[in-house]
Order: C-alpha cells, then sequence, then structure tokens
C-alpha cells in the first residue's frame, strides 16, 4: 500500500477534537471555576487506552472520508499536573504527523515539560498549524489576583506571566484566555490595560479571549456596570485598532461559529465516560449527556452515530441568525439543562432558554456597531 505523502492529505476535511481529562485534581482554586462543587476522583486513563481508539477512529471508513487529523485536548482538573499520562501522549504521538495537542493550563507546571516542549514544537501536524498549542488562563489584573488563588489563598497572577514568558522565550505557540465574573465586570477596563501592557511586551501574540460566566448568568443584576465597562472598553478598542490594524480582545470580533460538540469532537472523563464536551461532563445534566464509554466494544460506532446525528440535526431560528450580535457563546449544554423543551434535540438547540445572555450579546454587537462605525469615521 502507498504511503499517503503530507501534501496527498485533503485541506477540506476536518481536524477531530478528542479531549481527554487527565485528573479532577487542580493547584488552583478559582473562585468562580463551573468545577468548585465537584470532588475530584483519584482515577486517570491510561495513554494505551487513547493511543488504540486514536488508532482504531483513523482506520473507520466514515471517519477517514470526513476527517485527516486529531487534536489531542487535554483538560482537567488542571491537566499537566498528571505529568506520567501528558508525557506518554505526547511521546506515543510525536512523530505522528495526524495528531496535533492542545492543552488548557493555568501555567503553574509549563516549566517542568520545557524539554518534552521543544521536541513537540519541531514536529509537523499534516494540516500545517502547530503541532503543539497552549492556552493559558490569564484574566488580566486586578480579576485575576482576586479571583485565580493557589490552595494557600495566594494570588498566581505573577507565576502565571512568567510561564508566559517561558512559552514565549521557547517559541511554543500559546493563547491566553480571560474570564469575567459578572460581579467584576468593572474591572474589565483595567484589566484590558493589563493585557495592553503585555502586548507592548510580547507583541501580536497577546489577544485577549474573553469568556463570561454562562453557567450563572447575572447580567440583569449588573447590567449597569457592564454596559459600562463595555463602552469604556469600546473606547479603547478604536484607540488601539488604529494604531494596530486589529483589536487586542475578541469581545467585538465577528464569531457566530456554531459549537463543533458532539459533531466533530468527544470529551472523556477520568471515568472513561464519553460526552459531548467537557461542559457536560459537569453538568447538572451528566447522565443525560454521555453516550458511550471509551472501554466500550461499541465506541467507534457510538462515536460515528454523534457524529452524524449533530451534524445533520443543527437547528438555528431565524432570529438567531438575523440577530445583531457578532459574537454569540452558543453553549448547548446550558440550553440542555434550561430549557422547557420536551426532546433532546429540542432542548439541546433551544436557543431561546438563555434570555439574559442573549440580551448581553445583543448589547455587545451594538456598541461594537457603533465603535466600527467610529473606526471607518
Amino acid at each position: 500500500m502507498k504511503k499517503k505523502s503530507e501534501k496527498d492529505y485533503d485541506v477540506e476535511k476536518g481536524v477531530f477534537g478528542f479531549e481527554v481529562t487527565t485528573t479532577e485534581a487542580c493547584n488552583f482554586r478559582c473562585k468562580y471555576c463551573f468545577e468548585r462543587e465537584h470532588v475530584p476522583t483519584e482515577k486517570v486513563l491510561t495513554a494505551s487506552i487513547i493511543q488504540d481508539r486514536v488508532e482504531e477512529l483513523f482506520q473507520a471508513d466514515w471517519f477517514k472520508n470526513q476527517y485527516d487529523g486529531i487534536k489531542l485536548i487535554l483538560w482537567g482538573g488542571e491537566p499537566m499536573a498528571n505529568y506520567h499520562l501528558c508525557k506518554n501522549l505526547f511521546n506515543a504521538f510525536m512523530h505522528d504527523k495526524r495528531v496535533c495537542f492542545f492543552i488548557y493550563t493555568n501555567g503553574s507546571y509549563i516549566n517542568k515539560y520545557i524539554d518534552i516542549l521543544r521536541d513537540l514544537k519541531r514536529k509537523s501536524f499534516v494540516k500545517g498549524t502547530p503541532k503543539i498549542t497552549i492556552q493559558v488562563s490569564y484574566d488580566g489584573n486586578p480579576s485575576h489576583d482576586k479571583n485565580r488563588l493557589d490552595k494557600e489563598g495566594k494570588p498566581t497572577s505573577k507565576q502565571v506571566i512568567h510561564a508566559i514568558a517561558d512559552l514565549d522565550a521557547w517559541g511554543i505557540d500559546y493563547g491566553l484566555k480571560a474570564t469575567m465574573a459578572w460581579r467584576d465586570y468593572h474591572m474589565l477596563p483595567e484589566c484590558w490595560m493589563d493585557y495592553h501592557e503585555l502586548q507592548k511586551i510580547w507583541g501580536d501574540k497577546i489577544k485577549m479571549a474573553l469568556t463570561v460566566d454562562y453557567y450563572d448568568v447575572q447580567f440583569a443584576k449588573y447590567k449597569e456596570q457592564v454596559t459600562q465597562a463595555l463602552i469604556e472598553i469600546a473606547r479603547n478598542e478604536a484607540r488601539f485598532y488604529m494604531r494596530h490594524k486589529r483589536f487586542l480582545s475578541n469581545i467585538f470580533t465577528a464569531n457566530r461559529a456554531i459549537c463543533a460538540t458532539g459533531k466533530s469532537m468527544l470529551c472523556i472523563n477520568t471515568d472513561g465516560n464519553v460526552y459531548n464536551c467537557h461542559g457536560s461532563i459537569y453538568s447538572s445534566c451528566s447522565n443525560d449527556l454521555k453516550y458511550t464509554n471509551i472501554f466500550s466494544e461499541n465506541f467507534i460506532n457510538s462515536i460515528e452515530k454523534a457524529n452524524k446525528f449533530y451534524k445533520n440535526n443543527h437547528i438555528e431560528p431565524e432570529e438567531c441568525e438575523n440577530c445583531i450580535a457578532n459574537t454569540c457563546l452558543r453553549c448547548n449544554v446550558k440550553k440542555y439543562e434550561e430549557s422547557d423543551k420536551e426532546t433532546f434535540l429540542e432542548k439541546w438547540m433551544d436557543y431561546s432558554a438563555q434570555d439574559e445572555l442573549c440580551e448581553y450579546y445583543q448589547l455587545v454587537g451594538k456598541i461594537g456597531a457603533a465603535m466600527r462605525s467610529l473606526i471607518r469615521e
């Protein structure tokens, strides 16, 4: 059989997200973490079962017709706390051009992985994107040091900044993810300015990818301070855009992407149970949302069935298609939890289930439209 060369891979085919919970343990105690009520178990998966399942997916005809590559996404807890599993996975797929890695991390264990990360970054992935990408959680101060504390209750911003500096120095592909609690939205302009200072140091690699707490939406309660913060950020972004021809944050960037859960990704917890995404693991409806187990003989068939179901059954109301919101966090897990619909599909696609979140993103859209008009002028 002729071996497939790198140029033979179809650029139109996708990359399948294979998300692995390496551990439920974490060395931080972030105040807004949606896992904070969960009691961690000591169970962990092995690299061998993950390696076997990845190879079986590559051999499945339905998978080969749709995907060229697999992105192994490491999630926790703090995923890099499980050094043994992470290292074994890195070594297992180090030379496999069909596999790349993405890691969510608080940055505290980065230095422990310096040698293997350097090796990984030199390897190739068939899609031409980096072999390894690391997303570091950094909220920007003062929010970060208020909410992201270690086990002793101490602020963690300094060690996170050191981790970012190390990644930059090593040439590892990285991004930063910020979370803003509704009660702290008045801090957003200061956090944005903190990112601005980092951008002066490390350049265009610094982008503020902001997410809100969509598990406990309190937009109505804090609407006034949210509005004022967004208006101030819009002014900052307009000035930044005029100089850099890009925005520093994603707040006003157009992104109506449909969530990939189910149709092009899966997530496995430490028990081996398979869900659509990591949000499903800690959902109050987690038992409804798991659909197979990594140790099941029907694992591959179950993944195929889920992939087909979610690809063929996307429903979006007309009012969503014509909405002023440029960005919309479409969390299907929260829709499912809060929906009063009857069938699984109706609950999963119930875009009307989070009115406050809709109002927030529409507000962002209106302010963003005014900002872009100002830039054009």
